[in-house]
């Protein structure tokens, strides 16, 4: 979910234990990113699969002219599909993609959330039903924590097995500065190594990008790259200390990296980057 969908949701204290709590949480959720789509903002990121593909039905339900037969629309149609061709400010774009709220588009967006939240491929109920799984894998206050564990736990679950891990480890990352991960022990060892990663290895070795290559060679190859981080990583950068590089840092750098060659090449899969200060405030997020 995006930072607007976090920020409207809240947190969630309670996991469900029943069908019926199950159900209730899936329309609270449906609920609340369909509010976000009709106040023009996303409730999907596009930094991830699965969560892009629904990102881009979002832009495809205010860009979609059917329906719109009137000439205001069809202005505000083309003002809209101009200002992503052009990188118009976000405040902008925001405003127009409210003007392009309809009713067969939150139709379209309650189906497709609904889908993406309680299908067999992403099973909300299955991640409810993992969930002691995962935490049991936490080893909070135990000798030897590490992160590998829930990770591997949480990418066993459907819909979290994206990137080789990675997608399962961003989850869990987000748990490094609480006390429930701050004592692993592998934090400069063990990452997952995800497709952008492997061809920026490729890449850096002389290989084919497309080369495949085993996991545990390229885990070396990755911690060589870290041990030589002190070398080419600055001290400080634009006078402010530059923070402490871990190894799951580097390989998101790699990554990175890979996805500016994409897109220097007139291949990226991402929208144009705006900063959240650019855009409208409104409701829950900005």
């Amino acid at each position: 979910g995006t930072v607007d969908f976090i920020d409207r949701l809240g947190v969630l204290r309670d996991v469900p234990e029943s069908e019926e709590e199950v159900s209730r949480l899936v329309e609270k959720v449906v609920a609340c990113a369909v509010e976000l789509w009709r106040e023009g903002l996303h409730a999907c990121s596009d930094a991830y699969l699965p969560a892009r593909n629904v990102h881009n039905v979002e832009l495809e339900s205010w860009l979609e002219a059917k329906g719109r037969a009137s000439e205001t629309s069809e202005s505000h149609l083309h003002k809209l599909k101009e200002a992503y061709r052009s990188g118009l400010s976000a405040r902008e774009i925001h405003r127009l993609r409210c003007d392009m709220v309809s009713e067969a588009g939150e139709k379209n967006m309650r189906t497709s959330y609904s889908t993406f939240v309680d299908s067999e491929a992403q099973r909300l109920r299955a991640v409810c039903d993992g969930c002691d799984a995962v935490v049991g894998r936490l080893g909070w206050g135990q000798p030897g924590q590490t992160w590998r564990r829930p990770t591997e736990a949480l990418q066993a679950l459907p819909g979290h097995g994206g990137g080789n891990g990675v997608y399962a480890a961003e989850v869990l990352r987000d748990l490094f500065a609480t006390p429930l991960l701050n004592g692993c022990t592998d934090l400069d060892t063990w990452t997952p190594i995800d497709g952008p990663t492997r061809r920026c290895l490729n890449r850096l070795h002389g290989r084919n990008d497309k080369d495949e290559v085993p996991q545990g060679q390229l885990l070396c190859e990755l911690q060589e790259v870290y041990r030589r981080r002190f070398e080419l990583w600055p001290s400080a950068i634009l006078g402010e200390p530059s923070a402490a590089l871990q190894l799951h840092d580097v390989r998101q750098q790699l990554s990175k990296f890979e996805s500016y060659l994409r897109a220097h090449a007139g291949k990226s899969d991402r929208t144009a980057f705006s900063p959240r200060s650019g855009t409208a405030p409104t409701g829950g997020g900005a």
